[in-house]
């Protein structure tokens, strides 16, 4: 599968969450827990771009791979993601911000 950049961000955010089952059986010394489901979601602000690309994968409706690097070079962090929102907001003093949020597939981390 072929990557294309499509954004530079000036700020990422990623949350990731896994929900325990507790597994705990009668006349144990210590309670035990197993993973049942993982999720995650991610976002990115960048200056506004009138091409209205996010916008588009919001409505397009299929995955993405979505890369974050924390500085220009390494390992990038990668996850299957859906586009969850787009919003773009203004202020009087500052650039038109957009902002997009990811939901991670059932495919999870690359």
């Amino acid at each position: 599968m072929a990557l294309t950049t499509v954004a530079e961000a000036t700020e990422y955010s990623f949350e990731g969450t896994l929900d325990l089952g507790d597994s705990t059986v009668f006349q144990t010394d210590s309670r035990t827990f197993l993973p049942i489901n993982q999720s995650a979601t991610a976002s990115l602000s960048r200056f506004y771009n009138v091409d209205g690309f996010f916008l588009g994968m919001l409505f397009d409706k299929t995955v993405k791979v979505i890369e974050f690097y924390a500085d220009g070079g390494g390992d990038p962090f990668r996850i299957y993601a859906f586009v969850s929102s787009d919003s773009v907001s203004a202020s009087i003093d500052e650039l038109i911000k957009e902002t997009v949020s990811f939901q991670m597939t059932d495919k999870g981390v690359i």
